[in-house]
């Protein structure tokens, strides 16, 4: 006599299968996001993202055109030690490269930006001057030095042009920092804290 296969005990296996595979998905993508969002130094990847909105704002303008994301990693800390920082990196919608941050995990001070985007709106009042160009970099300067006080830091030197961008460079008790700013546009190209 043979056994016949009830279709009900199929279809039940089935979705016993079924089930067991998402629950399975589930699980794996939700330890993904766990480990995603781990903190690396004090931040997580959620804050840090969030915390890169507001100058991603100021230089790319409108976030429908841009999306933010975030990987960390461990750079040298120049005496020998590793420090964690986290590279946001800036795409449009179609996944072309604008440009990144890179935030010192620990304190949250930005260290580096680079723009890749070089789009610029000429002013009309033509180049800017050395003395604009300063005040451009102070106000990039107060709005990308979150957690670090900058209100003691000077001019180092008069502020060099070299092709298309100006070069400024202050430095203050809590560290120093380069700029480079657009002749054009007095939009920031370039970012990088020298020391903290």
């Amino acid at each position: 006599m043979t056994a016949r296969i009830q279709p009900r005990i199929v279809v039940a296996t089935l979705a016993i299968l079924v089930v067991t595979v998402y629950l399975a998905g589930l699980r794996a993508s939700t330890a993904t996001m766990a480990k995603l969002s781990r903190a690396h130094g004090r931040y997580t990847s959620q804050e840090i993202v969030a915390h890169s909105k507001a100058p991603a704002f100021e230089l790319f303008g409108d976030s429908a055109n841009w999306q933010l994301s975030a990987y960390s990693d461990l750079a040298p800390d120049g005496r020998g030690g590793q420090i964690h920082v986290w590279n946001v990196v800036c795409t449009d919608p179609a996944g072309k490269y604008l440009g990144h941050f890179g935030w010192n995990g620990d304190s949250g001070d930005l260290m580096r930006y680079c723009d890749r985007t070089r789009i610029c709106d000429p002013r009309s009042q033509g180049p800017l001057t050395d003395a604009e160009a300063v005040s451009e970099a102070k106000k990039w300067l107060r709005e990308l030095t979150f957690n670090r006080k900058t209100s003691d830091w000077k001019l180092v030197a008069r502020p060099a042009r070299r092709l298309n961008l100006w070069v400024v460079q202050f430095a203050g008790r809590t560290g120093a920092a380069d700029l480079k700013i657009d002749v054009r546009s007095g939009k920031l190209l370039m970012y990088h804290l020298l020391s903290a």
